[in-house]
């Protein structure tokens, strides 16, 4: 028994002494959540479900609305009864605290555009889509990620599809055209 105390007291000290070195968060990168708190699909811009990996989408978090920075990895979408949703999974993120509550956005994009939000939202096509701002508090060393509160549905706006060649040169030949029979005037 009295060997048991000061056994104890060390396996104690030790799991204290990981814990303060090993601070991270993680995060449930889900639009689905459990099931009861948080449904929020995503759409297109014609209200279809996005689904496959024709769509990607990426959870963007940080402690206020001005902080979000994106995370890894991009994930695609369900396809079938469950299109709408994100693959999910639990985001570790290494210096960051555990079990506080995070801000959570998840931001969606037509994979034709590039491989993160940042690429897409550069072409100017459209095709992309943000979440409101919702709130998550973050798992630690030993807590599970809770699920999302507040997160709602969104589409992606209109994608402007990119003019062929052909297109651009019959712009340009009407043009020409068009300077030509001006300058003859």
């Amino acid at each position: 028994m009295k060997i048991r105390i000061p056994l104890i007291s060390l396996a104690l000290i030790a799991i204290a002494t990981t814990t303060t070195q090993a601070q991270f968060a993680s995060f449930a990168f889900s639009n689905r959540g459990d099931g009861l708190t948080t449904t929020a699909p995503i759409y297109d811009a014609e209200g279809n479900l996005l689904a496959g990996t024709a769509y990607l989408a990426q959870l963007y978090v940080g402690l206020d609305q001005n902080s979000l920075q994106p995370l890894l990895p991009v994930k695609s979408f369900f396809t079938g009864a469950f299109a709408g949703y994100i693959l999910p999974s639990t985001i570790r993120v290494d210096g960051w605290s555990g079990t506080i509550i995070y801000q959570y956005q998840i931001r969606a994009w037509d994979a034709s555009l590039g491989s993160t939000y940042a690429d897409a939202v550069a072409q100017g096509r459209g095709g992309v889509g943000e979440s409101n701002i919702a709130e998550e508090a973050a798992g630690g060393p030993f807590i599970v990620p809770f699920p999302v509160i507040g997160l709602k549905s969104f589409s992606l706006s209109p994608l402007v599809p990119e003019p062929s060649t052909y297109a651009l040169l019959g712009l340009g030949v009407v043009a020409l055209w068009w300077q030509c029979r001006r300058s003859r005037q």
